[in-house]
């Protein structure tokens, strides 16, 4: 028998469906102007995650990293944030998440979601996670234990300083954004953008 399609999987398909829509009304170049996409022909626009291709097609209503067709989530966060951009520049100002829109409210699931299941990376052969890094296009950093700097979209910055910890402290991961990532990005896309650094740091290191 097939298997039934779950309410979170139609949530995300219906996600999808809205977030390519609302693109495909707007002004293309605009679009590409503001997030620091590149237009294509044939409606095609052209970006990167994390060192990797990406391109959204009008078209085929798609999007696609390094050619292949991208995970749902990805796209969605990709889609989402290529409508957000308001083409403010970087600023060179961090901020934690506690200092987003409402992330001192979902600061407890950020943890859940995005620290906690990450920290045993750091843990573990740090070498390799930072060999991961530079592959995905990021640099190392001086804040912490270890910590590094990643750009996973053209005008969005994140950096992870780590804490070893000490007897009775327990190893702590602090995550900065550039202050003007609630131009780019809601609360909840900030989530799953770190989820998705996450999910491609582990597989990078492996």
């Amino acid at each position: 028998m097939p298997e039934t399609e779950t309410n979170y999987e139609k949530a995300l398909k219906t996600a999808l469906d809205n977030a390519v829509n609302a693109l495909l009304d707007q002004d293309l170049q605009a679009v590409a102007d503001r997030s620091g996409a590149t237009l294509k022909a044939d409606r095609v626009l052209q970006t990167y995650f994390l060192h990797k291709k990406i391109r959204v097609s009008g078209s085929s209503r798609a999007v696609y990293l390094n050619d292949e067709p991208a995970g749902i989530r990805l796209s969605i966060l990709v889609l989402h944030y290529l409508l957000k951009a308001t083409g403010v520049p970087i600023s060179g100002k961090s901020i934690s998440f506690k200092e987003v829109p409402q992330g001192t409210l979902y600061f407890q699931p950020f943890r859940g979601r995005v620290i906690f299941p990450i920290l045993r990376l750091f843990d573990s052969e740090p070498e390799d996670l930072l060999t991961a890094v530079e592959e995905l296009g990021g640099e190392k950093t001086e804040e912490g234990d270890l910590s590094f700097r990643l750009q996973p979209f053209p005008r969005v910055t994140v950096q992870y300083i780590y804490y070893r910890g000490e007897e009775g402290i327990p190893p702590d991961l602090n995550i900065l954004f550039d202050a003007t990532v609630p131009a780019y990005l809601s609360t909840e896309d900030i989530v799953v953008l770190c989820e998705e650094i996450n999910r491609t740091l582990k597989t990078a290191r492996t």
